[in-house]
């Protein structure tokens, strides 16, 4: 007789897992609404800062260098030049700066300088002199 109920439960409970009306009723699923495609109005193009006129620095320009006097000796070539208002010596190899740029002196003759400015070899020229 225990078999009996056992079995009795059991297919109760097989029957009430399959049964529909035992469930908790499921809600049903909401279809989307067919809605027209909205879109955002453009936003107007935004303005641009005023365009402030900057003042560029004034450009050294080597011809201006000043030739005040060469001096060649047994440690080598030296020259006198007035770079704006600074007087410097100078020899061979020697970087000078004007303007924030890096300059170097290649080759120092009686009369004339060849200068390095970034790989572009420039040869000035001079008179007698300096101020």
């Amino acid at each position: 007789m225990n078999y009996f109920w056992s079995f009795l439960f059991l297919t109760l409970s097989l029957n009430a897992a399959y049964n529909p009306f035992f469930r908790e009723s499921v809600k049903p699923k909401k279809t989307p609404v067919a809605t027209s495609e909205v879109r955002p109005m453009p936003l107007p193009p935004l303005l641009a800062p005023p365009i402030v006129p900057t003042e560029k620095p004034a450009t050294f320009d080597l011809s201006k260098l000043v030739y005040n006097c060469y001096l060649e000796t047994e440690k080598g070539k030296f020259i006198l030049l007035k770079i704006g208002d600074n007087k410097v010596v100078l020899k061979e190899g020697d970087p000078f700066y004007a303007n924030n740029k890096k300059y170097f002196i290649r080759n120092i003759t009686s009369n004339y300088i060849t200068v390095d400015d970034s790989g572009r070899i420039q040869t000035i020229y001079f008179t007698t002199g300096g101020q």
